[in-house]
């Protein structure tokens, strides 16, 4: 069978994925485009027809292009977009898409969704280790250059193409298609209430999120409380050193998601009082209201949540959201810091593939004491 490139625009074929076709040219290729991506003055076929005809020369059979405009991100259903690429990897043997990580969202979401109903997909990787290393040879680089400058000199005009695109070494990092799907759901995506996993986010093997809760409890331990309540407590890898930490407490959790509230009842049900549902639900008050990692998949800071908090408010997020979001919020109400301690960035591997847990402001906010 014949390997499969998703290109999301044209010159795809040549700049990501030409070192693999080149590097294997013994093998046959077919080709899928996604988007267009016509310049001004330029009509779709003609955009797609400048692909197609690159794909010859390359040695790839175009198969077809979807056609579908570049509009912003949000506007595009991925499960409809997979839904589109479906029958075309149903005959392939590889399927060769834009890294995961790729700086554009729109190639992102379109490897995202191929991987959705594919065994297997070969990732072009930028960082870490691949699993295959293609290097082009002087004549083969000049070969895509050529192609470049015949079919696609007004992408060259317009910046969409840029000789930066065209390496000698490019990897591909292959995956199963869960994997796939798991890294884009949970790293790229802000969507958690459908994530179904017991260790999202590989939270419970992380040695950087082991000691963002090591430095949480050390500032829960500097407070005097009773009653706590943690808001978004995933699945508990946290609630469970809480627990220990602190056996004589009296412990609330709530969770938006279905799945990780469930999980957190039945592993910790009989020490901790689960609710499943979130901030909007939440009407009791406690001596410390803790939020860790959460706030900010919320639209806007909910102001109202500090009325929950008797006494302490324990924050821990990334720095940018905490100089920019909690830290004016707190402020400005009046609160004092009482502990703070900041957990600098670290490099992790999730799901084979490296990723940068970015670090976090842990702070202890006190209430102010009434005049």
């Amino acid at each position: 069978m014949a390997n499969l490139i998703v290109c999301c625009f044209p010159g795809d074929e040549i700049a990501l994925f030409g070192n693999a076709v080149l590097g294997k040219n013994d093998e046959q290729w077919k080709a899928l485009l996604v988007c267009p991506d016509p310049l001004a003055g330029q009509s779709y076929e003609q955009a797609a027809g400048a692909w197609r005809t690159s794909c010859v020369e390359l040695g790839v059979e175009p198969l077809k292009s979807l056609n579908l405009p570049f509009l912003p991100t949000k506007q595009y259903d991925w499960g409809e977009l997979s839904g589109l690429i479906r029958p075309f990897l149903k005959s392939c043997d590889k399927v060769y898409v834009p890294d995961l990580e790729d700086v554009s969202f729109f190639r992102r979401m379109v490897s995202f969704s191929a991987a959705r109903h594919a065994t297997s997909v070969w990732a072009e990787a930028v960082s870490g280790v691949g699993d295959a290393i293609h290097i082009l040879d002087r004549n083969q680089i000049n070969r895509l250059f050529g192609i470049a400058n015949q079919h696609y000199a007004l992408r060259l005009r317009e910046k969409r193409l840029v000789t930066q695109d065209f390496r000698s070494v490019r990897q591909y990092r292959c995956l199963s298609g869960e994997t796939a799907l798991r890294f884009s759901h949970q790293w790229l995506s802000t969507n958690t209430p459908d994530i179904m996993d017991d260790d999202p986010w590989d939270i419970g093997n992380s040695v950087f999120e082991q000691e963002r809760h090591r430095l949480e409890l050390a500032a829960l331990q500097q407070l005097e409380w009773n009653t706590l309540v943690e808001i978004g407590g995933c699945v508990g890898a946290f609630t469970h050193r809480l627990v220990e930490a602190f056996p004589g407490k009296d412990i609330c959790v709530y969770e938006p998601n279905a799945h990780f509230a469930a999980t957190l009842a039945r592993r910790l049900g009989q020490r901790v009082r689960v609710v499943h549902g979130g901030v909007g639900n939440l009407t009791e008050s406690f001596d410390v209201v803790f939020a860790s990692s959460v706030l900010y998949y919320l639209k806007r800071f909910p102001l109202s949540l500090l009325d929950s908090a008797n006494r302490y408010f324990v924050t821990s997020h990334i720095r940018w959201y905490h100089e920019e979001i909690v830290g004016p919020v707190f402020l400005a109400a009046g609160w004092n810091a009482v502990y703070e301690h900041e957990l600098l960035p670290a490099i992790e591997d999730f799901c084979c593939i490296p990723i940068l847990r970015e670090g976090a402001c842990i702070v202890a906010h006190e209430r102010p004491h009434a005049a």
